[in-house]
């Protein structure tokens, strides 16, 4: 990235990061099968809501912990897990 922003051939416009929205409708559609618990943690809240009325279940199955830690990568399913264990939402 630090030779775009020095490319000179490049203009300021071709250089910006867009963000462009992403349709995550049915992304859970593989969660056929019935599940017991969920650790969504990196989808917006407005995602998990839309995936449990995609499933049928209420959100009171699922842990969402985005808003709590933000974005942790790798980490993020061990965090909600631990989340719900702690509150002893887990089961």
């Amino acid at each position: 990235m630090s030779n775009v922003a020095l490319d000179r051939s490049l203009s300021t416009q071709d250089k910006l990061v867009k963000w462009k929205l992403f349709d995550l409708s049915g992304a859970l559609q593989s969660e056929e099968e019935r599940y017991k618990k969920c650790f969504l943690y990196q989808f917006s809240i407005n995602n998990l809501k839309n995936g449990c009325d995609d499933l049928g279940e209420e959100i009171t199955r699922s842990n969402f912990i985005g808003d709590e830690f933000g974005y942790t990568v790798t980490t993020s399913p061990l965090i909600a897990y631990a989340r719900a264990l702690e509150n002893d939402n887990w089961k």
